[in-house]
């Protein structure tokens, strides 16, 4: 007959097997602290722009600014993130010091635009012309990522500054 294992049993077995889970255990722990100790830190800075509408009456003064904000957000994304303006702000905070000899401005340039995000915030507005429920882009958000953090910061500031201009 087959014969119930209590927890006597089983606590005899974790205890004849302990190095089968304690030496797997202690080589990735090792592993993983090593890795983190290596890599260089990686700062972010965020900026979170608010979008909000136009306050003057609509009877008043009429809306020379057309289609969607995130059409809008989209050209100012392109003026902002074109090749001059982000070589000006390489410049201007000498980013990428590192590899500004043996790459070519164009890939710094790429590079740059990798280490910036621009994501949306959404939420649930109501119409006010249909008084239906949707989303709407209320805000959205402007980051920045490198080794430096006061450059991080300085970067994500004019960022913002230039979406705001």
């Amino acid at each position: 007959m087959e014969k119930m294992m209590d927890l006597k049993d089983i606590l005899r077995i974790l205890n004849r097997r302990k190095f089968h889970f304690l030496i797997p255990f202690l080589l990735i722990f090792f592993s993983v602290a090593v890795v983190a100790m290596v890599l260089p830190p990686i700062f972010k800075s965020n900026a979170t722009i608010l979008i909000e509408a136009q306050n003057v009456p609509e009877n008043l003064l009429t809306s020379t600014v057309t289609g969607y904000v995130e059409e809008r957000l989209q050209a100012i994304s392109q003026v902002v993130l074109s090749r001059v303006s982000l070589m000006e702000l390489v410049e201007r905070f000498d980013l990428y010091k590192d590899v500004r000899d043996d790459l070519p401005m164009e890939e710094i340039v790429a590079r740059m635009r990798q280490n910036i995000l621009i994501e949306p915030i959404q939420a649930n507005v109501v119409n006010p012309h249909s008084g239906r429920p949707t989303t709407a882009m209320v805000a959205f958000d402007i980051s920045y990522r490198g080794k430096n953090p006061e450059e991080v910061a300085q970067v994500t500031n004019e960022l913002s500054r230039r979406f705001l201009d």
